[in-house]
Formats: C-alpha cells, sequence, structure tokens
C-alpha cells in the first residue's frame, strides 16, 4: 500500500491505521486469496485499487455535499474494504424466530 501510495500520490496518502494497519492488511489478504499468476495478481489488484478509488472519491463527493472539508489524501476502512453489511434485516421479528 505505501509504494502505491507513493506513486500515485507522492507519499502524502494516508490510510485509516497506516498503511501497515489490520485495513490495508486485510485488503492486502482479499486480493491474495485470488487465485493466478503473478501478471493475474497484478491486474486483480489494480481493478481492487480502482474499487478502493471509486469508494473513496464517492465518499469525497458524500462529505463536500454535506458542506464538510474532507480531506482527499485519507482511505478510510469503508474505502479500502467496502462498507459494513446492513444487518437490520435479519433484526426482524421473523428472522429472530427462525
Amino acid at each position: 500500500m505505501a509504494a502505491w501510495s507513493d506513486k500515485h500520490y507522492g507519499g502524502k496518502m494516508k490510510f485509516e491505521e497506516g498503511p501497515d494497519g489490520q485495513y490495508a492488511e486485510t485488503f492486502a489478504r482479499r486480493i491474495a486469496r485470488k487465485k493466478g499468476n503473478g501478471k493475474t495478481m497484478q491486474i486483480n489488484l489494480q481493478e481492487e485499487l480502482v474499487r478502493v478509488v471509486g469508494r473513496q472519491t464517492a465518499r469525497l463527493l458524500n462529505e463536500r455535499a454535506k458542506g464538510s472539508t474532507a480531506d482527499k489524501f485519507w482511505i478510510s476502512k469503508g474505502d479500502l474494504l467496502g462498507q459494513e453489511p446492513d444487518i437490520t434485516a435479519f433484526q426482524t421479528k421473523p428472522w429472530q424466530e427462525l
């Protein structure tokens, strides 16, 4: 993560819990679980990083629409891993009875 940040953002990018933190490690493990050789892994990484930047962009637009000044060099847990699943559907009475 740190090498990618240095290459594309001049080392300015900051990660929630750091580039070697729990969320970055989980992100890397998700990519490593995908099967493939070196070239395929590189493509998988590039695709995942495009998703991260897309989620970050959506978050920044959302925050700025609310009038907040968001740091464009901040990568959050949600940016790296996606949003946490909505569990409200599982909190209904019929689901609880199962």
